[in-house]
């Protein structure tokens, strides 16, 4: 599948789940909380100017940039239209606020922005930094870009699972710390991160694959797809080796990169 049939997969796939994606969000929640409460350490250094948030979804992290920032207008964007209709919706109480708009974090035009904040969502596009070193122009000096990802380390049992079971382990590719670490470093960006586990819970196997469909993070760009009888196995494995809970891990990392006045 090219580049282009992957992302009208992934903004179909969320677009359809706009509706009840709140209800499945148990990861979404508490990774915005961790990126609000990284960003609140730093909050006083942005600059004045602009704000965007990339991947508002329903608008999970919004409220908390609202929170965060009480007397700035936020730019609040998402690819979807769906997502971006469901979000104005819910924050219709403080749409003066806000000023909506349908963006491609691959493709954003506006220029000295003080602060780009994505929360969950960059490890969707499909170069992820080549996206990073684009969204970095479009700071002002001492502009920031926040954001939280998973990243690779993710889903062990998942992992451990599919190799008890012999099944293949068919989750997505997602960013390497150290190789993000590396990058930043070759670039001379200044980068500073912290790592949490963030532990979720689930009635059985079955439920948590349905989770990620929940909340349109069900395609696979990974190439390796289980066939039906697969997946069986793996799911009545799964729940035959757990605890009456199934339990996930997802390794989020919090990342912030300031641009530089030389950069």
């Amino acid at each position: 599948m090219n580049t282009t049939l992957i992302k009208e997969a992934i903004n179909k796939s969320f677009s359809q789940q706009a509706s009840m994606y709140d209800a499945h969000a148990k990861v979404q929640v508490s990774s915005a909380q961790a990126l609000a409460d990284f960003l609140r350490t730093d909050a006083d250094k942005i600059p004045q100017g602009p704000i965007l948030e990339l991947g508002c979804g329903t608008g999970i992290f919004t409220m908390h940039l609202l929170d965060l920032f009480p007397e700035r207008v936020l730019t609040v964007s998402d690819v979807s239209q769906s997502m971006l209709a469901r979000c104005q919706l819910l924050l219709s109480p403080v749409r003066e606020r806000i000023l909506f708009s349908l963006i491609d974090a691959e493709e954003v035009a506006e220029k000295e922005i003080a602060l780009i904040a994505a929360s969950f969502s960059l490890q969707w596009v499909t170069d992820f930094y080549a996206t990073i070193g684009r969204l970095l122009e479009t700071l002002k000096p001492d502009g920031q870009l926040v954001f939280s990802i998973p990243i690779a380390g993710s889903f062990s049992e998942w992992r451990e699972q599919c190799s008890r079971t012999g099944v293949p382990f068919s989750a997505n590719t997602l960013p390497e710390k150290s190789h993000l670490i590396e990058w930043c470093a070759l670039k001379s960006l200044k980068l500073e991160w912290i790592k949490q586990p963030i532990v979720c819970q689930y009635d059985s196997a079955l439920d948590f694959f349905k989770s990620l469909k929940g909340v349109g993070a069900s395609v696979n760009t990974s190439g390796v797809r289980l066939t039906t009888s697969q997946l069986r196995r793996l799911v009545e494995e799964w729940d035959s080796n757990s605890n009456r809970k199934i339990v996930v891990t997802y390794n989020v990392l919090c990342g912030r990169i300031t641009r530089g006045y030389d950069q």
